[in-house]
């Protein structure tokens, strides 16, 4: 069973915070532990299904499944408007509860194209002793908004950042999985049209990924679903956000590699 914890238990750090319905945190306890063996850290993807039950979602699914073989598991998804891998950062520095794994899929919202204000909030997030020095400006070119007006759409090159942030978590966990983004092209069938750039940052957020990954063995890289292995409207409607079948599958995916590493 899963508990709702109340979001005044804990200091989520700088940047704009999310008071919106995907903004969830659940406990595998009534009362709030002081030490977890699961932290699930997601952005809006990890618990957002398109007119269907959130517990059809790969988070509570996964929670649910190991509080049945014992395990305790805090689960928080989208506490920041833009929820990134600082925001992490942030969490696990400001808060005493500690935790054994890690699962999260963060890294998307830290690449997509964006206006400017929305990059600010990202450098407000910067944790401390991060230097603001290696964010440098993207630009990715204008994109024409329904108004007809032309926007431009910019990101960040992370630099070194993304060791920085390796550090960080594996200092923090014993074990991490960091769910890779699947590499969707502008061919999905979607009724919200995205610009081009959108495609291409997809790619650089696996990247960044694989970057926070590769200097530590106990930080698992892991890109469970290839577009080319099923039809990219199954998984996603909207090239962001899963089907119940996406939810499913990455549900079954990670219980079969955690089971992989006997955890």
């Amino acid at each position: 069973m899963l508990f709702d914890v109340d979001s005044k238990n804990f200091s989520w750090g700088p940047g704009e915070d999310n008071d919106g319905e995907d903004f969830v945190i659940l406990s595998s306890d009534h009362d709030l532990r002081d030490h977890y063996d699961f932290l699930v850290f997601t952005d809006s993807k990890g618990m957002t299904l398109l007119q269907e039950d959130v517990r059809n979602t790969w988070t509570y699914m996964f929670a649910q499944d190991r509080i049945k073989t014992g395990y305790s598991v805090l689960l928080i998804t989208r506490p920041k408007i833009i929820t990134v891998f600082f925001t992490l950062v942030n969490f696990v520095r400001n808060n005493g509860v500690k935790f054994t794994y890690l699962v999260t899929n963060l890294g998307f919202v830290d690449h997509t194209p964006k206006k400017r204000e929305f990059l600010d909030d990202i450098v407000q997030q910067l944790p401390e002793q991060f230097p603001q020095s290696e964010l440098s400006l993207k630009e990715l070119g204008t994109y024409t908004l329904s108004s007809g007006e032309n926007q431009l759409l910019c990101s960040f090159n992370y630099s070194n950042i993304s060791e920085l942030i390796g550090d960080e978590i594996r200092r923090a966990f014993k074990f991490c999985v960091l769910i890779g983004i699947i590499e969707f092209n502008n061919t999905i069938k979607i009724s919200r049209s995205r610009p081009d750039c959108f495609y291409d940052q997809l790619n650089a957020a696996n990247e960044f990924i694989f970057n926070i990954s590769k200097n530590s063995a106990s930080l698992i890289f892991f890109q469970y679903l290839r577009a080319p292995l099923y039809d990219p409207e199954k998984v996603s409607y909207d090239a962001v956000h899963f089907t119940s079948f996406g939810h499913k599958q990455l549900f079954e995916n990670i219980k079969t590699l955690l089971g992989n590493y006997s955890i």
